[in-house]
């Protein structure tokens, strides 16, 4: 399979690289919710996104309740993302990817943004179902928030 780069270079799909273990990501939890269901949760921690690093920039990874949507932050730095968050009032950590090939179980979950947020990252506990669980959960694996 090929594509093309921004430049025009016709490429050869070995050479686009997926997520794997060890890439930084930063999880990104918000109070923003239109959803008044969603009230009931810790403040702060209503939503959540992550954006992971490529070469070029950040793909950025929010699950909406009616659909996911992604964004390419091209030539955007790690501290300018940070700096975002902090200007919009959200949590913001860092922490890395974790793929294990060793899949314990099938993910039979609502599709939620923090089960997107748990498979992009590789998490596998069945019991992080809140976005204050799973900034715990980071937190815990040695996540440092931003």
């Amino acid at each position: 399979m090929f594509w093309k780069d921004k430049s025009g270079v016709k490429r050869h799909s070995e050479q686009v690289r997926g997520v794997t273990s060890g890439d930084e990501a930063i999880v990104v939890f918000t109070d923003a919710t239109s959803l008044t269901c969603l009230r009931v949760l810790k403040p702060g921690f209503r939503h959540c996104f992550v954006s992971l690093r490529r070469p070029q920039g950040w793909i950025l990874i929010d699950p909406l309740s009616h659909k996911i949507d992604t964004f390419i932050l091209e030539d955007v730095q790690t501290d300018q993302l940070l700096s975002w968050c902090r200007n919009h009032d959200c949590t913001a950590i860092r922490t890395r990817v974790r793929v294990d090939h060793r899949q314990s179980w099938v993910p039979v979950a609502p599709l939620t943004c923090v089960e997107v947020v748990k498979r992009v990252l590789g998490i596998q506990r069945r019991r992080i179902v809140t976005p204050w669980q799973l900034f715990c959960h980071l937190r815990e694996q040695g996540a440092v928030p931003s």
